[in-house]
């Protein structure tokens, strides 16, 4: 996906990136947290966080995968915190 033009709002690229990408993102989380909800939490954190820098991102597919590759890694963080 490409940069969006400023007169496009980010509501109308959300859904698509959305239906695209989640599944994807969704196994990926799977795989790292080992936790399905766990997982779950850290997609929608992503695409809820993802709406004010949308336009601004000029390659939504790498910046989402880096994006919940980071969520996971903060989610395995807190756990590990919790659990001392």
């Amino acid at each position: 996906m490409t940069r969006r033009s400023s007169d496009e709002s980010a509501a109308e690229w959300i859904g698509p990136l959305y239906d695209r990408f989640a599944a994807g993102l969704y196994r990926y989380a799977v795989m790292v947290l080992a936790d399905p909800a766990a997982a779950s939490d850290a997609v929608q954190e992503v695409f809820a966080g993802i709406i004010d820098r949308l336009p601004r991102i000029d390659d939504a597919e790498h910046y989402l995968r880096r994006a919940v590759r980071n969520e996971c890694y903060s989610t395995l963080r807190r756990r590990r915190s919790q659990d001392r």
